[in-house]
């Protein structure tokens, strides 16, 4: 399939999920009053909610600091303002161009090599995703829904995704402490599909091998682990100070839930912002966990979203200010790492 045809495909479904959730999130929620409630929730705790979001940034921060200080220090407040980058170019852009932004645009500001720091958000991205599906399956499997015949259900998935957490911490130590060998059998395996899929796999599992070895370093894996779980607990926290701001009882187990489940439903192909995706998986939660009135859950997502989305976006755009960067840039950084990544690959071949 070209490139270009491939792309448009990928984005007509990404805006058709989000439309469909969209229009199956109006169809639900009352907006009337889902406005309502809004209006009269306690916003100090959205105030609190907000913080707690800006505190989980700059976690990830200081977290980027410590995955790439074997390559250089860069200053918290510079890896901040790249992160909020980031986030405003995935927020606002589609094709989810915040990584390579942020990646490229480090990398031309610190003079360090594209992929050095693309595997620095590499292994962010493992430690979140490992710290995600922990998460969910500890929720559903401990999480004491109201409902016996939701319990059940949902305990079935817990299970299946302790497992699949098993299976995740082993192939991360592979790769951590037999990386040649964890590369030789990823490439043969991708040999039994496509011989060309094979040469790929070896040249980017040797490219993002280094990567790993932070694994290999307890102190720094440890401290790295530690600002994940700050990460994701400024996450939580968000959310469950917006609960206080309407009355939704669901305590701290419910964010996490909540967390989960959103981390999961933001992983799927969608517009900019998780436009329609995260109003409808925020509200799925609260009705059928927590059995929350559904304008009530429909307010509480419509808020969520401009406290976790709107608000870091805006933020993000006064980042891009000050460094010196615009949206109109992100076209140029898409290209140039093309290129360096093109030319990574010719120079592993």
């Amino acid at each position: 399939m070209h490139p270009r045809t491939k792309k448009i495909l990928g984005l007509t479904v990404a805006f058709t999920i989000s439309a469909v959730c969209l229009w199956f999130f109006v169809r639900t929620v009352d907006l009337s009053k889902a406005w309502d409630a809004i209006l009269e929730a306690d916003h100090r705790w959205t105030a609190l909610s907000a913080l707690a979001i800006w505190a989980s940034m700059v976690a990830r921060a200081f977290r980027w600091r410590v995955l790439l200080a074997d390559a250089k220090p860069v200053s918290v407040v510079r890896l901040y303002h790249m992160e909020m980058i980031g986030i405003a170019t995935s927020g606002l852009i589609p094709g989810r161009l915040g990584e390579v932004a942020r990646t490229i645009f480090l990398a031309a500001k610190e003079k360090l090599g594209f992929l050095v720091v693309l595997s620095s958000v590499f292994v962010e991205r493992l430690l979140d995703l490992g710290l995600v599906i922990a998460l969910t399956a500890c929720m559903l499997l401990a999480y004491p829904f109201p409902e016996a015949s939701t319990r059940d259900e949902l305990q079935t998935y817990g299970l299946g995704l302790g497992a699949m957490f098993a299976g995740f911490v082993v192939i991360a130590g592979m790769l951590a402490f037999a990386p040649e060998r964890s590369v030789a059998i990823a490439r043969g395996i991708a040999g039994k599909l496509s011989p060309a899929l094979a040469e790929r796999v070896a040249q980017w599992g040797d490219s993002f091998a280094g990567g790993f070895a932070i694994f290999r370093d307890l102190r720094r894996t440890s401290i790295a682990k530690l600002w994940t779980l700050a990460v994701w607990g400024g996450i939580a926290l968000s959310e469950y100070f917006l609960f206080h701001a309407f009355g939704i009882d669901a305590g701290l187990l419910g964010a996490a839930l909540l967390t989960a489940g959103l981390a999961l439903a933001v992983a799927a192909p969608q517009a900019p912002g998780f436009i329609g995706v995260f109003q409808l998986a925020t509200t799925l939660v609260l009705v059928e966990c927590f059995q929350v009135e559904q304008s009530i859950a429909g307010a509480y997502a419509i808020l969520l979203w401009v406290v976790q989305m709107l608000f870091l976006i805006v933020l993000g755009l006064g980042s891009f200010a000050i460094e010196g960067l615009s949206l109109g840039d992100i076209s140029g950084a898409k290209a140039e790492a093309d290129a360096q990544a093109k030319a990574a690959s010719g120079d592993s071949a």
